[in-house]
């Protein structure tokens, strides 16, 4: 990737993972930048441009974008499932360009954890990709009801969703930190450096204990941040420290809370604060493939997590199936036969 005359190379043996080396053209000088944005961050002029990609887009929103990639025709379909490498999959093939709308969104929907080539959220990519349309004012193959179908659920998705507007998040040189924790958050698969597992809990010890228990069957890591050491730190010190060596996060949606907006007559059941902060720090680290959600009675699901798959804690302990399936999903080395033991 060219940078005005700087042209990137690959990580080279002891470079931190947020920084990149460059060739200088004009000097051909081997030179370090200090961050990346994950193959999305260009130069235009003074400042750094970020393409803004949606972590989280609802269920209502993917099928919406969907829809907007009508205006690029059958051409475009074939091209979008040749970069998204979708060939061997029925997404976006169909005989009219409704059909291959809906097969795509579908597919997307299906299937979650799926990433593109370049490591992005296929739903994320299809939600961008919407969204140029949209800015662009493109009106072939598609009308008034897809646009303000789109608009409609990009301002119900929240902001960090919305790419009706813009697409990219300007910067000024000399905020390194904040390109670099926008590198950090952007959903991409990582291999897990450890089996260790994080579970994420409010106050229900006796769903925390059963999980915990469970997993350790499989011999691997349980991590349960109130039970590590202190060692002198704050929350937030200790809490990043044992979360760096994670492969993945289990996060306990109990009814510990309760909670409406200002002007509604009734509360409904939420899980903890802390939950829902911790639930978007490793949706954030690892990709969502990498966080799973266990449900536990009527609890109310973030708006921004709409269309994210999450699994029931029934009584008939059907959940543990399911969850090692996650597991198995996001490549943790481990004996699922261990489950019966």
């Amino acid at each position: 990737m060219a940078i005005g005359n700087l042209t990137t190379m690959p990580a080279l043996n002891g470079c931190e993972p947020s920084a990149r080396w460059a060739v200088d053209t004009n000097t051909l000088n081997i030179v370090m930048i200090p961050f990346v944005v994950h193959g999305r961050g260009t130069f235009l002029g003074d400042d750094i441009e970020i393409q803004k990609i949606p972590p989280f887009p609802s269920r209502g929103l993917v099928i919406a974008s969907a829809n907007m990639l009508k205006a690029e025709g059958h051409a475009g379909f074939k091209a979008m499932r040749l970069e998204w490498d979708l060939l061997d999959t029925d997404a976006g093939e169909g005989a009219g360009l409704a059909e291959r709308a809906t097969s795509l969104a579908t597919y997307a929907l299906g299937h979650p954890e799926l990433r593109t080539p370049e490591g992005t959220s296929l739903q994320s990519e299809i939600v961008a990709r919407a969204g140029g349309i949209y800015r662009s004012g493109w009106m072939t193959n598609i009308g008034e009801k897809e646009r303000n179908a789109f608009k409609k659920h990009s301002n119900e998705a929240g902001t960090m969703n919305d790419v009706s507007e813009t697409g990219t998040i300007s910067m000024a040189p000399g905020n390194e930190a904040y390109a670099r924790n926008f590198a950090d958050n952007n959903p991409r698969p990582i291999m897990p450096k450890s089996n260790k597992v994080f579970i994420i809990h409010g106050h229900d010890e006796g769903a925390l204990q059963s999980l915990a228990r469970f997993l350790e069957k499989f011999k691997l890591g349980v991590i349960i941040l109130k039970e590590q050491p202190n060692q002198g730190r704050t929350i937030i010190e200790k809490y990043e420290a044992c979360a760096e060596d994670v492969g993945f996060a289990v996060v306990l949606l109990t009814p510990d809370d309760v909670g409406s907006a200002a002007r509604a007559s009734n509360q409904g059941q939420r899980a903890r604060q802390n939950v829902i902060f911790e639930l978007g720090y490793f949706a954030g680290k690892l990709g969502r493939g990498r966080v799973c959600l266990l449900r536990k009675g009527d609890v109310e699901i973030p708006s921004d997590l709409f269309g994210i798959v999450y699994i029931d804690m029934d009584p008939a302990e059907g959940w543990k199936t399911a969850l090692v399936k996650e597991l198995k999903a996001a490549k943790l080395d481990f004996d699922p036969n261990r489950m019966w033991q």
